[in-house]
């Protein structure tokens, strides 16, 4: 062994671990003695720290959604996930597209029973920040799809009157009932003039909603948009229920 260099023995290191041994034990000893003296400051720290803690959570998550929200906002990625699932639409087959309408559409009257409120906020505030383009997408869709929009304009009607059950028609299915023939002046109507057309297509009310008439398939015929309304709600065209 060198001059001046002090090696340290098995007794050694058995002291030096016995004295931290019991200095842990020492201080498991005070730590249990000050917990049972000061129960209520420990409880304090607890709930401050836990509070802390979640705080902590809630900032981290707002954080997150935040930046998640921005990230889902950016055209790019709008337009990268409208055109996944146009083609994710595309592909399917006819019976799984008219399962999952159908699903959507039970989905979003449940929803929207649930919430009514909820739902119409929603949508005010969306009208509200995107004017222009909730408008533009409204009246396209109005213009591509007239005959649903006309048709829902039918049964909102038919609901106000309030005259007993109020179906979904094609108007398409009646006019192809009816032969193309106007049932109040029995001529054959062109099946290429559109609305506002005089001599165009139009669904007419046997017994008018006006008169208690319902918006049923029996109480809807085809005539000619002049003829439709030439007659109006009068009771003339009730004839045509009956014989």
């Amino acid at each position: 062994m060198e001059p001046g260099i002090y090696t340290m023995s098995n007794r050694d290191l058995n002291v030096k671990d016995h004295s931290i041994e019991k200095k842990r034990k020492y201080k498991r000893e005070y730590m249990r003695e000050w917990r049972k003296k000061n129960k209520d400051t420990q409880k304090e720290y607890r709930h401050k720290y836990y509070a802390d803690k979640l705080s902590k959570r809630a900032d981290y998550k707002e954080s997150v959604r935040k930046y998640n929200a921005e990230y889902r906002s950016r055209p790019e990625i709008v337009e990268h996930k409208r055109e996944l699932a146009r083609v994710y639409w595309i592909n399917l087959s006819d019976e799984k597209r008219e399962r999952l309408r159908k699903r959507d559409s039970e989905l979003s009257r449940e929803r929207y029973k649930a919430n009514p409120d909820k739902y119409r906020e929603y949508k005010r505030i969306e009208r509200l920040q995107n004017p222009g383009v909730n408008y533009q997408k409204v009246k396209e869709w109005r213009l591509e799809n007239l005959d649903k929009f006309r048709e829902q304009k039918r049964r909102r009607r038919a609901r106000k009157a309030g005259n007993g059950p109020v179906e979904n028609i094609e108007s398409s299915k009646i006019y192809n009932r009816d032969n193309w023939r106007c049932q109040i002046c029995h001529k054959k109507v062109n099946e290429k003039l559109k609305w506002p057309h005089p001599n165009s297509a139009s669904l007419d009310h046997v017994i008018p909603l006006s008169k208690g008439g319902s918006h049923t398939k029996q109480n809807v015929q085809l005539t000619h948009l002049k003829c439709n309304a030439s007659i109006g709600d009068r009771g003339i065209k009730q004839l045509r229920l009956f014989g």
